[in-house]
């Protein structure tokens, strides 16, 4: 870290001799040191201590530490800026200083300062109560989630490295309750350009992360409407395979059914018809046989008139003894 050798912009510096880094004018012993002695010394405290809590990730626990060894050094109400005049401005807050310093932080947030040196310091006011110091630094941003470097995070991204050549703090003192000296407000000024495009990389980086999950995302989609409409086609050619199925089922079934009823119907008529012709060769036959009757009656009855003519034309005597015989014949021997 560079001495913070004080040097002074003051119109008289035969006054300020020691802010132009040549040694203070002896003082008496036991003199007590000047308004101005108090406040560089102060200013060098502060910015020595500022200096080497600025290093490393720019975070949440960087403000805490900030505010744990540095908010002493303020008033109640403390108003900080950062690079109010570029574009785009940097916060200009105004309240105690934690709020000011996590304004800070959440504006530089991300950032790793790898470098950082004390160049010099002035002193201006009556008292020496306006100090400015000039700084150097050297920082750089990480590879983080949602940038499409998961197995790069916590590296350097390449093209955010921003060396600032020139950062100018400015601060003032007043006096507070208890005749002691704080700060009431602290303005920096750097060159902005750096930190932008350093940002720029960042979110060109998450931008074209958020562009590929887009497209992951509707090529995901694609695939599901693809899949569903091949799982919808699947089932229109399935349910065509049941439809046409259950129509072959029930075709063969009616085929079966009228060839059935067809069967049936064969059968009864060909059971009719041999009833029918069971019927008629019944009645042929009674036919016939009371045809055989009617004939041997006939017969019968030929014979019997036949008889009874060869009977009456028998001679009488021979009916006589005939019917003798037929007496006789009668009688026991």
């Amino acid at each position: 870290m560079a001495d913070l050798a004080p040097r002074s912009k003051l119109p008289s510096p035969e006054k300020r001799e020691w802010l132009n880094g040549c040694a203070a004018p002896p003082m008496p012993p036991n003199t007590d040191p000047t308004p101005a002695e108090t406040n560089m010394r102060l200013a060098q405290e502060f910015f020595a201590r500022q200096l080497e809590l600025s290093k490393g990730h720019v975070n949440q626990e960087m403000a805490d530490r900030f505010k744990e060894a540095l908010d002493h050094y303020f008033v109640r109400e403390v108003a900080l800026s950062f690079c109010i005049d570029a574009k785009p401005p940097g916060p200009a807050v105004s309240g105690t200083f934690e709020k000011c310093i996590n304004a800070y932080v959440e504006f530089l947030r991300g950032f790793v300062v790898d470098e950082a040196i004390n160049l010099g310091i002035t002193a201006e006011g009556e008292e020496g109560e306006v100090i400015t110091v000039t700084q150097a630094n050297a920082s750089h941003l990480l590879y983080g989630p949602h940038q499409g470097c998961d197995n790069q995070i916590g590296d350097a991204i390449p093209g955010t490295l921003v060396v600032q050549k020139n950062i100018t703090h400015c601060v003032k003192f007043v006096i507070s309750p208890g005749d002691k000296p704080k700060l009431i407000y602290w303005k920096i000024e750097c060159d902005m350009e750096p930190i932008v495009a350093a940002r720029k990389v960042v979110s060109d980086l998450e931008e074209a992360e958020r562009e590929r999950l887009r497209q992951v995302e509707l090529a995901r989609k694609k695939a599901e409407q693809e899949r569903m409409e091949a799982e919808e086609e699947a089932r229109r050619i399935e349910e065509e395979r049941k439809a046409a199925e259950a129509a072959e089922a029930k075709r063969i079934a009616d085929e079966a059914a009228k060839a059935e009823e067809e069967r049936i119907a064969a059968e009864a008529a060909a059971a009719k018809e041999a009833e029918e012709a069971a019927k008629k060769a019944e009645k042929e036959r009674k036919a016939k046989e009371k045809e055989e009757a009617a004939a041997a009656a006939a017969a019968e009855k030929a014979a019997a008139e036949k008889a009874a003519a060869a009977e009456a034309a028998a001679p009488k005597g021979k009916e006589k003894t005939k019917s003798k015989k037929q007496k006789g014949a009668g009688k026991p021997p």
